[in-house]
């Protein structure tokens, strides 16, 4: 088993103020197989151009968001972010890209928005990422209530440099009070750089089997964010055996002209995905103008139904040679 990337210890600090590191030290094997039709593994689901169903004791919902350019200009935006704060609280948890401020204030100002009528949310944030001055940073929202994080967060190795930003990874327990262990998974949070797509979508499918192969004991790896391509593009990604991803069919973007955004994961072993996937329209179910609508992002989010049980009993292993995060 390869050396996994060693994090840092932050022992000081709650959940909220997490900030979780990578480095690049592991060589990453060739682990794509050449494979048939791009579109062969595609899982039938059904999908809503609209907000998730209410979640119950037996499912959640884990969601992508491209939020445009997040900085303090769309947080002191009162309008948009109005909107932004009511659509991550539709969700259990959820991926967010393109958070672009160098404040480092700005996601436990968010946080405390969604929180602010008696919700439970909880963040982790990766560094800031990118090769020009434009600096991205990956972060994930969820319900405390309901999900907890088994204090697990690196950045995936990229020691070709294929990649502009990385995917930050990390590992996710549904919390359980009855006799069945909670839905346990990794979210690969991803934004592709738009120029560099056929790179990065193939160094995502190396990246992919990497988190599968230094998660002992975890079979449910999720890959989800701004893959900047649509279904026929998706290539050795969606190549590698069983892959499936959650959104078919349809665009997610505002202009509603590209399917740039998705949630993968294999068929046979996250067998916890419920079927039932959507896009969340925000411009329809809030009723805003084209400028409105784009003014909160230029892509809507998107969604998929998981069981919050394990769907065979979790077989969790110690991690090799890594300093936790707490």
């Amino acid at each position: 088993m390869k050396t996994l990337c060693k994090f840092l210890s932050v022992c000081a600090f709650t959940l909220s103020s997490l900030l979780f590191l990578g480095c690049g030290n592991t060589s990453l094997e060739e682990l794509v197989t050449e494979a048939g039709n791009v579109l062969e593994n595609h899982v039938q689901t059904k999908v809503s151009i609209a907000p998730p169903p209410a979640t119950e004791t037996d499912s959640i919902s884990i969601a992508s968001f491209n939020i445009q350019v997040f900085g303090q200009s769309k947080i002191n935006d009162a309008e948009s972010i109005k909107v932004i704060v009511d659509i991550c609280r539709r969700f259990d948890i959820m991926a967010i890209q393109e958070v672009r401020s160098s404040d480092q204030s700005l996601v436990p100002n968010f946080v405390q928005m969604l929180n602010a009528e008696g919700r439970q949310y909880d963040y982790l944030v990766g560094p800031r990422q990118g090769r020009t001055t434009s600096k991205e940073q990956y972060v994930f929202v969820f319900d405390k209530q309901k999900i907890e994080v088994t204090n697990v967060g690196f950045v995936v190795p990229d020691e070709a440099d294929k990649l502009h930003r990385p995917p930050v990874a990390s590992r996710f327990t549904v919390r359980s009070s009855g006799p069945k262990p909670g839905f346990s998974f990794v979210l690969a949070n991803v934004h592709t750089d738009p120029d560099e797509t056929a790179t990065e979508i193939a160094a995502l499918a190396k990246a992919f089997q990497f988190i599968q192969a230094n998660m002992p004991g975890e079979d449910d790896v999720i890959m989800l964010g701004d893959f900047n391509e649509g279904e026929s593009k998706y290539a050795e990604l969606a190549q590698l055996p069983n892959m499936a991803w959650a959104i078919s069919g349809t665009t997610t973007n505002t202009a509603r002209t590209k399917a740039y955004d998705n949630l993968f994961f294999e068929s046979d072993k996250t067998t916890e995905f419920l079927g039932t996937s959507g896009v969340f329209d925000f411009q329809k179910e809030y009723n805003l103008s084209d400028a409105q609508a784009l003014k909160v992002s230029d892509h809507f989010p998107v969604w998929g139904m998981f069981s919050s049980q394990e769907a065979a009993p979790a077989v969790v292993a110690a991690l090799p040679e890594t300093t936790t995060i707490r």
